[in-house]
């Protein structure tokens, strides 16, 4: 960017051989910004068009983009620290309310708004909160929905409100939606996976994981955190054990050390097992029994959770 100037610079490079297969420059009066953003959308639709589904370019092409420079600044602003490793969603979501409110049509803001509030509503550290981030999570997403019915990320974004509503039918019903509007969309496979799990379809979910990781390795721990879970689910200890820790190696959390705690205790080693439950314990304190922590124990691996927690000695009551 120059004055009133900008260089937008775009390239495709292989992924098998790393080597660039196409580029291109576009120079632009900053008031042209949108203009170049319609280019470099068809540009790239036409090279990949064998790989995108026909309502798919239709929707790059047709997309509906905020016209407000200020709004797109707010908004990459957000998605910027939505992307950091330390994320704090309460800035994400003033950033997109901020873009909203310049622009109150911009789709992509009241996603990015659901994207960053999802894993909160089910984390004990926002338990205090949770009633206040479902209720503005619904009001998000009906929103997006509203406003673009085909963007993939948006009917991903209403098949989650399904899901902390526990309707797993209309969550799957728009799982496979988004599915459908962009097959090679990595977060779309991911989420088809997320969702039919809730049906016991843990193979064909772990296909889809594995899809969207191998489409997306940048993305791997935001795609891979549900593997400890259905590995859990299909009673598979050693591929639950191996996840599981790789995880809690990473970002260390109490869920992981309960986790680990059923884990161990199924694969008959108490002494681990207690050890890790110990350590749970200590960072859950409201934990004292197993009915306190079934209400927030991840329904897909219940049962594997609960059963590992009673044998490593977490009381029933």
């Amino acid at each position: 960017k120059g004055g009133n100037k900008v260089r937008v610079t775009a390239s495709l490079t292989s992924g098998a051989d790393n080597e660039q297969v196409w580029s291109q420059k576009w120079d632009r009066p900053l008031d042209d910004i949108f203009e170049v953003q319609d280019e470099v959308s068809q540009a790239i639709v036409a090279l990949l068009a064998p790989a995108v589904t026909g309502r798919e370019q239709k929707r790059l092409l047709t997309q509906k983009k905020t016209s407000s420079l200020s709004a797109w600044d707010l908004y990459l602003q957000a998605l910027s620290m939505f992307n950091s490793d330390d994320e704090n969603y309460e800035d994400v979501v003033e950033k997109c309310k901020g873009a909203i409110e310049l622009d109150n049509d911009f789709c992509d803001a009241y996603v990015l708004v659901c994207r960053s509030l999802f894993g909160k509503v089910f984390s004990s550290e926002y338990a205090d909160k949770r009633a206040e981030n479902e209720a503005l999570y619904h009001q998000m997403a009906n929103k997006a929905f509203d406003i673009d019915p085909n963007n993939p990320e948006a009917v991903i974004a209403l098949s989650r409100s399904y899901n902390i509503k526990r309707d797993y039918d209309k969550r799957v019903e728009l799982a496979e939606r988004a599915l459908e509007l962009n097959p090679n969309h990595p977060a779309c496979n991911h989420d088809y996976g997320l969702a039919i799990t809730n049906l016991g379809r843990f193979e064909d979910a772990l296909d889809h994981v594995f899809k969207a990781m191998k489409m997306d390795p940048a993305r791997q721990r935001q795609y891979d955190f549900i593997l400890p879970l259905i590995y859990m689910a299909m009673d598979d200890s050693e591929n639950a054990l191996k996840y599981t820790k790789e995880h809690n190696n990473f970002r260390p959390h109490s869920r992981y050390e309960g986790y680990l705690a059923a884990i161990y205790a199924h694969s008959g080693d108490l002494d681990m097992a207690k050890t890790h439950l110990a350590t749970f314990l200590e960072q859950r304190p409201e934990v004292k029994t197993l009915a306190d922590y079934e209400k927030v124990v991840p329904t897909i691996c219940k049962d594997f959770v609960m059963g590992g927690l009673a044998k490593a000695g977490l009381p029933e009551a």
